[in-house]
Order: structure tokens, then C-alpha cells, then sequence
């Protein structure tokens, strides 16, 4: 109960162990510059040991494109390279450096995404990181093409790019290279693995020259590019199902790549940014995300459209292939597998990671009928709003109808909270079910007719949300400050101290099992990111607020009996509307 809640919380102030490991969070804040980002980027990223696909790694939809020629696919995927390189330097400009300070936002995310890579090792995987200025940084990105990798210079000596033309020549050549042939061992398979699998598998790659080789100009690499080409299956193994819109066909492809028989060998999960371009039309970025917040490197592929954009002003060539001498032709990278045990490894990868694929259900959810333009009218947050919807949503869709609606309970709930505010700042939990959240839903389903009240209800739930979304992105939030007691009492602990009662409490590891996992990626491009769900019975969301439409990305397992992604987009479109409508009615509610 909220009641024994509080107890607990003031009995926290006389507990002696956690004074201890407050002190010592102080004393760690003294001599760090950032006290938490060590223990954040081990705990919640390198030491997970599941497959970081679908469950850590999240992907981007940017737009879906249409490519009348196979020429047309290739000069675009060149011109989003170059695009992506330039976004990359703009990053590294006085005016940018000078803007986000005076926005008062840390930038060192923007400088975590280009030549550097996750690597497997047991029991913490390691982030490995090359320069990437002066003369020794790594001049190449690695395209992949039907499960086959090359290294491919984009900058000369000088760090000037190459000319759009001779990029192009390059893709074609790879594409007229593999085209017809995929890699019977794709290797890229082994990176979707469990972490200590693949680490295992990865161990036995090294001992061998070759291997070693091609493992440091993969994970070196400013970025991957992967070109996936048309294939039929894309539609038939993702199970979007007959009626799914493409952008769910999309999404799908971008988070997963569809299986091991359409593109996801066509993928290395462990390299910080891959830009994915199909021919079919899915252009996107898929992230691995020890290292940044999603919104980062969205942001920088959209900056990316629009510097391919302004270069395709000047038309690239379509030469031939043979005029491409041996000294400029891409390098194959091909790998040795002379361990009996390696191509077993992929197999059970591509099983492994098509059984997690098929129990995916990942769809999108394009509301067109109204956005941020609406919202403001109404002098409420658009987060907020969109907040208060899905928590509205949520209770629709769990409420039991044989209960009093007074008995019905929200369920935990996280949305991502910016730290950049704060130097090495990652994310704050904004536990966006509050009791003013209830009351509001409450009062929806127990009184549907709209009665005056609501408007007020309303109101006073987002202006909850905003009050624990500005807690949260000053550090005054909850959850990282329990994270960062939890691994103090670790280190403190040599066998005799007593474990607090707060960590064991019932109601805070109720609160740790979010059924509800949500972030808002705000970006100019009308696409929006998608990742799993945290929980088994929970639902994954991701939303990007437009001023007259909101996309969603919407996800659950199949494999649960109490989670179902149709359903519940149905009730995230039923919310927003009802909130409209409870606006509608009240017309001074607006003011």
C-alpha cells in the first residue's frame, strides 16, 4: 500500500547501511564527473547477457522510399554515406558545440556513435573505441550486401570525402558482387547470440590471423552500411500479417532484419550505427545502445536525408563497372572458418534469433487525426497529452469488468527523461502512472458520458507528468538513485552488512517490472523508432509527435496470454480520442 510505501521511505533516513552507501555516493561524486554513467553503461548495457536484438537495440524508421531503379537505390544509399559523414562533422563544429552549450545539453553522445563498436567478452562485454580525427582514425565504413562484408574508404588522406560518383561505382560493384550469391555462413548471425555464446564463438574467431583481422576493421569502422536487397520473404517471415501496414513491414526489418532468410545476417548488432537502406524501400538506423540515446543518431540520419538532399543537386553518374581499376575496388572481407564449431554456432544464431523474431509482435500506429498543433491549442504538453493517453489506454485494456473501477490500479510505467542537462547524462525513469493519472482514468470509465469534471481530471494529470518530467531531467528522480545505493551496498559488502529492507521490498520490485516501457524520439522526419517490450506480458512504445499526426511504434510478444499489439494500438487510438473529445465538450476547458 502507498502507506507502507512511506513507512519504508522514512525508515530509509535511520537506516544505517544505506547512510553508508549514500556517503558513498558522495564521495564517488567528488571524484568522478559523473558519478552514475561507469555504473549505467556496465549494469544496464555490457553486463546484460541476453541477445541484444529486439531487447536492447533499438531501430529508427526515417522514411520509406521508392526506387524505381536498382540505380536509384545505390545512388541514394551513396548520397545518405556522405550525408551521414557530413552530419558527423557538423557535430564537430564551433557552431554546434557553441549551440548545445548554450542549450546547457552535453554533447559527448553526438562523439559515442562513429569508430567504435560493443564487444563480446564474459562476464562484461567491452565498448572498443578508435579515433576518429588526425591521422591514425579509420577512413573506411563496412558495407554489407547478402550477408557479405567490404571496407570501403568515404575519406581521402585529408579526411576530404570522396566524390559521390566514385562511392556510387563502389556500392554497384559490391551489389554486382554478391547480388547473386548470399554467404552460405553468414557470420553476422553470430552477433545476435546470447552475450556469453557469442563471446565464446567470438574467442574462437580470434585465434585465427585472418579472422582477427576482419574482426578489427569491422568493429573500427566509422559506421555499416547495410544494403538489403529485394527479397520475397520480407513480408512472409516477419508475420506482420495480411493487413499491416508497410511501415510495420519496415519497422521490422530495420529491428530485426526479418529473419536469418531475409536480412538478418545482413546486419554486425554489436556496431554502434548501421544505416539500413532496402531496396523494397525501409530506410532507417539501427542502433546498439550502450553508448547513446536513441534520439542521437536518429537525429543524425535525418540530418543526413537532408544533406543528400541538397547534394543530389548535382546528378551522380551512372559509369561502368569495369572503368572501377582493382586498386579502388572495394575489400572483401571474408572470413575463415576452419572451426567445426563456428558453423554450428551460426545455426543455432539463426534459430535462436528466428524463434525471438516469430514471438515479436511489431506494428505501427500512424494517428492522423490531429497532433502537437491540436494540443497546444489546449494549452497542454504534447508529451504530457500523449502520456496521459496511453495510461488511459493501458487501464481500458487491463480493466476488469467484473471489478469495481475504484479497485482498478495502473501498472508501472517508465518514459525515457533526458540527463544531458548533466555531463555523461544518460536517462531518468518519468514514472508517468501517478495517482493523478488514475483518478483521470478512473473517472473516464466510470463515468464515459464526460461529465465536467473530466476536463479538470485531465489537466491535472499532465500537469503531474510535467512536474515529474522536470524532477526527473534534474536528477530528482527515483530510479537511478536506488540503482546507484544498490551498487554502492556491492561494493561495501564483503559478507556482514545486512541488506536493506528497501531493496527487498515487495513494492519496489513491483515498480521494477515496467509493463509499460515508453520514449518519445522527437525528430523533424515523419518516421519514429521501435523497440521490444521489457516485460513478458507488457508492451513496447515509441512515438514521434508531428504537428497534425502522431506515429507510433507498438510492440508485444506473441507468446503472451495477456498482451496483444492490435488491441492495444486500438486502445491508444480510442484514448487520444477520447481526450479530444472530453476537450471538445468543455469548450472553456481549452482556455
Amino acid at each position: 500500500t502507498v502507506q507502507h510505501a512511506k513507512k519504508v521511505a522514512e525508515q530509509m533516513k535511520s537506516d544505517p547501511v544505506l547512510q553508508q552507501c549514500q556517503q558513498y555516493l558522495l564521495k564517488r561524486a567528488k571524484t568522478h564527473k559523473n558519478w552514475l554513467a561507469d555504473w549505467w553503461l556496465n549494469k544496464a548495457y555490457l553486463e546484460y547477457r541476453e541477445s541484444v536484438v529486439i531487447n536492447v537495440s533499438p531501430a529508427a524508421l526515417i522514411q520509406m522510399v521508392h526506387f524505381k531503379t536498382q540505380d536509384d537505390w545505390l545512388k541514394f544509399a551513396a548520397q545518405i554515406v556522405l550525408g551521414t559523414y557530413r552530419a558527423k562533422l557538423n557535430t564537430e563544429s564551433a557552431e554546434f558545440v557553441e549551440s548545445q552549450r548554450k542549450a546547457g545539453q552535453c554533447i559527448s553522445q553526438y562523439y559515442k556513435l562513429f569508430n567504435l563498436c560493443r564487444q563480446p567478452a564474459m562476464p562484461r562485454d567491452k565498448m572498443v573505441v578508435y579515433p576518429t580525427a588526425g591521422p591514425n582514425a579509420p577512413r573506411h565504413i563496412v558495407v554489407i550486401s547478402n550477408q557479405q562484408f567490404y571496407a570501403v574508404d568515404i575519406v581521402d588522406e585529408k579526411r576530404n570525402p570522396v566524390e559521390p560518383d566514385e562511392l556510387y561505382k563502389q556500392l554497384a560493384w559490391i551489389h554486382a558482387q554478391t547480388s547473386q550469391r548470399a554467404e552460405p555462413s553468414p557470420v553476422g548471425l553470430l552477433t545476435s547470440l546470447p552475450r556469453d555464446k557469442w563471446a565464446a564463438a567470438y574467442n574462437a574467431l580470434r585465434e585465427d590471423a585472418n579472422n582477427s583481422a576482419v574482426l578489427d576493421t569491422i568493429e573500427s569502422c566509422m559506421f555499416v552500411l547495410c544494403l538489403d536487397q529485394c527479397k520475397p520473404e520480407e513480408e512472409t517471415t516477419t508475420r506482420c500479417g495480411p493487413h499491416s501496414s508497410p511501415e510495420s513491414l519496415c519497422a521490422n526489418l530495420l529491428l530485426h532484419g526479418g529473419g536469418s532468410a531475409v536480412h538478418t545476417g545482413n546486419r554486425w548488432f554489436d556496431k554502434t550505427h548501421q544505416v539500413i537502406v532496402g531496396g523494397s524501400g525501409h530506410f532507417g538506423m539501427l542502433q546498439e545502445h550502450s553508448t547513446a540515446e536513441g534520439v542521437i543518431p536518429t537525429r543524425l540520419l535525418c540530418d543526413a536525408v537532408i544533406n543528400a538532399a541538397k547534394a543530389t543537386k548535382k546528378n551522380i553518374a551512372v559509369g561502368e563497372l569495369e572503368s572501377l581499376q582493382p586498386e579502388n575496388q572495394p575489400i572483401r572481407l571474408q572470413f575463415t572458418l576452419n572451426r567445426p564449431e563456428i558453423p554450428d554456432n551460426i545455426n543455432e544464431a539463426a534459430q535462436l534469433i528466428d524463434k525471438s523474431i516469430s514471438n515479436l509482435d511489431l506494428q505501427a500506429l500512424m494517428f492522423e487525426d490531429f497532433g502537437k498543433q491540436f494540443i497546444k491549442t489546449c494549452n497542454i504538453s504534447p508529451d504530457a497529452f500523449v502520456q496521459v493517453a496511453m495510461q488511459l489506454a493501458v487501464f481500458r485494456y487491463f480493466l476488469d469488468p467484473s471489478e469495481d473501477v475504484e479497485c482498478q490500479l495502473l501498472v508501472p510505467t517508465y518514459e525515457s527523461g533526458s540527463l544531458r542537462a548533466f555531463q555523461y547524462g544518460r536517462t531518468e525513469t518519468i514514472r508517468s502512472a501517478t495517482s493523478q493519472a488514475l483518478r483521470f482514468c478512473r473517472a473516464v470509465c466510470a463515468h464515459p458520458q464526460s461529465p465536467a469534471s473530466l476536463p479538470s481530471l485531465l489537466r491535472d494529470a499532465a500537469s503531474a507528468h510535467i512536474a515529474l518530467t522536470k524532477a526527473a531531467m534534474q536528477m530528482k528522480g527515483v530510479d537511478r538513485h536506488l540503482l546507484g545505493l544498490q551498487a554502492a551496498f556491492h561494493l561495501l559488502d564483503k559478507g556482514n552488512l545486512p541488506k536493506p529492507a528497501l531493496f527487498t521490498e515487495q513494492f519496489v520490485q513491483y515498480a521494477g517490472a515496467i509493463q509499460l516501457s515508453t520514449s518519445q524520439v522527437p525528430v523533424s522526419f515523419p518516421g519514429f523508432m521501435c523497440f521490444g517490450p521489457t516485460h513478458a506480458d507488457g508492451f513496447g512504445v515509441c512515438y514521434n509527435i508531428q504537428p497534425n499526426f502522431i506515429n507510433f511504434g507498438v510492440s508485444s510478444l506473441r507468446d503472451s496470454p495477456k498482451a496483444d499489439t492490435a488491441t492495444f494500438m486500438a486502445e491508444i487510438r480510442n484514448a487520444l480520442l477520447t481526450m479530444r473529445r472530453i476537450l471538445d465538450n468543455h469548450p472553456k476547458a481549452k482556455l
